[in-house]
């Protein structure tokens, strides 16, 4: 695949068997820890548990993991947000919540270089 970042979400029952085994790009950043994984090929998954069920009802609509998930986007006020920094942002909420813990890796035999990471930018 061409892309450099590719992340992959998955709220399913499951789903942590992907860690086994767009509008364009965001606006440059000035920051260099941002540009340097920006520059590798990045290929990452979070997915809402591990190899169990995960829970379907949640609060506002969503699962647990999609509440707390979209929860930690809109509260976030940084410039620049990396996939991990996100995960790590909201992972102890949904396993405080719910009988599941979600996971967060890499994508294997996908291209992934080791050093990028899919990084969201804030829109203003």
């Amino acid at each position: 695949m061409s892309a450099r970042h590719v992340l992959v979400i998955a709220d399913s029952c499951f789903s942590g068997s992907l860690t086994r085994g767009a509008l364009g790009q965001p606006p440059a950043s000035k920051d260099r820890f941002f540009a340097e994984i920006d520059g590798k090929f990045s290929r990452k998954v979070i997915t809402s548990g591990g190899t169990e069920p995960v829970a379907d009802a949640g609060s506002g609509g969503h699962s647990v993991f999609a509440y707390y998930f979209l929860k930690a986007l809109r509260e976030n006020n940084a410039p620049y947000l990396t996939s991990f920094e996100l995960y790590n942002g909201f992972v102890r909420a949904v396993a405080n919540n719910a009988e599941q813990k979600p996971e967060y890796g890499t994508i294997a035999m996908a291209g992934d270089e080791g050093a990028g990471d899919f990084t969201f930018a804030l829109r203003n």
